[in-house]
């Protein structure tokens, strides 16, 4: 008598598939602060290059509220996307596979959804700076 394919599943879900999202998200949360940093230090470069050769105010100064705005609503974006994808997850066929897979798709779902809602917020189209990298 050999094992069928539904035997071989455990009918006790882990949390693993969790764990790693958890681990994966202080990265992404880690790479999203990056983000937001070098658009501050991108467009206070930017208003000062246009401030000494033109004078005429073509560039508004940096607002550090806005940053930092779009950066709590990316980093809670980038957590409860991630976490209920993990959620979802583990309540199809994704169960079956490895934790560390799930975990990944799920951490880098909700930091591109994340990392478009900061872009968005600051008013950056995400098409156009992925086209300008």
């Amino acid at each position: 008598m050999g094992r069928t394919a539904s035997a071989s599943v455990d009918p006790r879900p882990t949390l693993a598939s969790v764990w790693w999202t958890l681990a994966l998200l202080v990265l992404t949360t880690a790479g999203l602060g990056l983000l937001a940093w070098a658009l501050l230090v991108t467009h206070g470069m930017a208003y000062a290059a246009f401030e000494v050769f033109r004078p005429q105010g073509v560039v508004a100064a940096p607002d550090l509220d806005d940053y930092v705005r779009a950066l709590l609503v990316a980093v809670t974006t980038n957590v409860a996307v991630a976490l209920a994808l993990v959620w979802l997850a583990r309540r199809t066929r994704a169960r079956r596979w490895h934790p560390a897979v799930v975990g990944a798709l799920a951490a880098v779902t909700a930091v591109v959804l994340a990392g478009s809602a900061m872009l968005l917020l600051l008013g950056i189209s995400p098409i156009d700076f992925v086209l300008a990298l």
